[in-house]
């Protein structure tokens, strides 16, 4: 063909006739004919990013892997998920790998946000599969959450225990475990495991959701029998009406619990940050640096107190006010455990702040503790229907924890929480370390940067992220 180069054979060469002027000049320099070939030879294009991703320009002497052709019936250009590795200023101690985008890096970016005004969050239009991403990468993450999912309505919800949640279910869950202890050691020889389990994934019809704990009993048999007398949930930001559908979830699936018990803690006003050019903005806000948990406490001003929680404020801001913190237990009859009873045999409700009514629901779970000291006897009859349990079904039992601890726990728990809290402001708020995102752009709730008033101009009207270049 007219202008193109022809392929060599053997030791004759055809060119073009431009090309053919080019060898005769170079020959006139007594260069040899292999010289002046490479002197005809243009030199190679860099390779692109967009090459490379199509596969073009890539041989043995690329830097990159030789591409393999495409294979007939195969589709092209087939990008793999997008993952970044997050630097730790997302993070509160460690970094992790997330996906960079969709729904489940939303999710991820709410829980793993550092300064949180908001403890409780919904989001909506979430398949199984992306749930079932999302529990693989909170494995990953410092700060555990817990987690709803109502499979049927495509909805997840997520809260984040803090300080003051934790204190009350740990008290709890070792007075639960104390019994557990000493009903086994009751127990001739290894008849039964016990566990209470502080995050298992418990599967309904419509829910999925991790406790804050579920005490299940198994049998040393093959196969073993399990069973799930006592379950523990401790809401610090839903609505009671949510916890008391999901304790009927709860109970739909697992009809052998003998004991539910429900705590809500209530903070009143919600907390939020404090506003620009407030006095907290205009005193901590314009330190060098953060102060030390004792430096920040000494600022306190109005009621203090050792042995009961007290409202928290420091430069002019409330940084953690408890009003209220109730339970409510329910024991099993002769059926299932019925949450909209209102017989006083299966249900008891109490306040333990701000003034202490809990001798029902005390006396409510006593007995619910000698239902589950009852199943210890029937499962460990099913690995040894001749074993000697009669100090065992004798066994008398109290509450195991003091409902004054508890309160004088949290007390201290409100002070680490609004120490934490005015850390996270400082660090983002103040500092700008992290950035403030979209928490969801659909019917969910979305919070924005306190502190960027520019109009919007993200797609959709949403809000601009602070530190995005405009």
């Amino acid at each position: 063909m007219p202008g193109t180069t022809i392929i060599n054979s053997q030791s004759s060469h055809s060119y073009s006739p431009a090309a053919s002027r080019r060898v005769k000049k170079i020959y006139r320099l007594n260069l040899d004919e292999d010289t002046a070939l490479k002197g005809l030879q243009r030199p190679p294009k860099p390779v692109t990013r967009s090459a490379t991703r199509r596969g073009e320009g890539l041989t043995k002497e690329s830097p990159t892997a030789q591409a393999l052709p495409p294979q007939a019936g195969t589709i092209k250009n087939i990008k793999p998920p997008v993952v970044k590795n997050v630097q730790s200023d997302y993070f509160l101690r460690e970094p992790a790998r997330l996906p960079t985008r969709g729904k489940v890096h939303k999710v991820l970016r709410f829980i793993s946000r550092v300064n949180r005004e908001q403890e409780f969050a919904v989001f909506y239009n979430i398949g199984q599969a992306e749930y079932n991403l999302l529990l693989r990468n909170i494995e990953e993450l410092p700060q555990k959450p817990r987690l709803a999912y109502y499979a049927n309505q495509r909805k997840l919800v997520i809260e984040m225990p803090g300080d003051i949640h934790e204190t009350i279910v740990n008290i709890i869950r070792s007075g639960i475990e104390d019994v557990a202890t000493a009903f086994q050691r009751l127990i001739p020889r290894w008849l039964i495991l016990c566990h209470s389990h502080p995050n298992v994934n418990i599967i309904t019809q419509n829910l999925t959701f991790i406790p804050d704990f579920v005490h299940a009993i198994n049998s040393c048999t093959d196969p073993p029998h399990k069973t799930h007398p006592v379950f523990c949930e401790v809401g610090s930001s839903q609505s009671e009406t949510d916890l008391l559908q999901r304790m009927r979830d709860v109970v739909s699936a697992y009809p052998d619990a003998v004991l539910i018990i429900m705590g809500l803690i209530k903070e009143t006003p919600p907390y939020g940050s404090p506003a620009i050019q407030s006095q907290a903005w205009q005193t901590l806000g314009q330190e060098s640096s953060v102060r030390s948990q004792v430096d920040f406490l000494s600022m306190r001003t109005g009621a203090r107190s050792l042995d009961r929680p007290t409202k928290v404020v420091v430069g002019g801001h409330c940084w953690c006010e408890v009003s209220a913190v109730s339970f409510q237990v329910w024991i099993r009859g002769n059926a299932a455990i019925d949450i909209d009873t209102q017989d006083p045999q299966l249900t008891a409700r109490g306040t333990l702040f701000p003034h202490e009514t809990m001798d029902n629901v005390t006396t409510m779970i006593e007995r619910g503790l000698s239902l589950m000291r009852d199943r210890y006897v029937d499962i460990s009859l099913i690995a040894d229907p001749h074993a000697n349990l009669d100090a065992l079904r004798a066994a008398q039992v109290t509450l195991p924890f003091d409902w004054n601890t508890i309160t004088y726990t949290f007390t201290y728990s409100t002070q680490d929480m609004a120490y934490g809290r005015y850390v996270a402001w400082y660090r983002d708020t103040v500092k700008g370390a992290n950035q403030q995102v979209l928490v969801n752009d659909g019917p969910a709730m979305y919070t924005r940067s306190r502190t960027s008033g520019r109009p919007s101009r993200g797609r959709g009207g949403g809000l601009p992220r602070r530190g995005r270049k405009k």
